[in-house]
């Protein structure tokens, strides 16, 4: 008598939605960090594209001592994941980011 095995298929991912992406690279997706685990059902979108406890002591210190050291009459810091188009294709997500009043 043969055995015969079957292979088992993991199950196939779906379409990647928009939401999963993080940043864009000359037109190419850069996924959240366990996007494959949202797509299988393993996790949420809130669990994977939530910051680490030490990512937001990280922004927090130094958005701190930012804040106290650049001329604020000249300068804008803004937090919580600014998005920042640089070009067709290009755009990345910042935990913070200073920009010129004047632009």
């Amino acid at each position: 008598m043969v055995a015969i095995a079957e292979k088992k298929h993991k199950k196939p991912l779906k379409k990647i939605p928009p939401v999963l992406i993080y940043e864009e690279w000359e037109g190419v997706p850069i996924y959240y960090k366990d996007y494959k685990e949202v797509l299988t059902g393993e996790k949420t979108i809130t669990e994977i594209i939530s910051c680490s406890d030490l990512q937001g002591v990280l922004v927090a210190l130094i958005n701190g001592f930012s804040f106290m050291n650049i001329n604020r009459k000249k300068y804008l810091i803004a937090t919580n994941e600014i998005g920042l188009h640089l070009s067709k294709n290009d755009d990345l997500g910042n935990d913070i980011v200073v920009f010129e009043k004047k632009k």
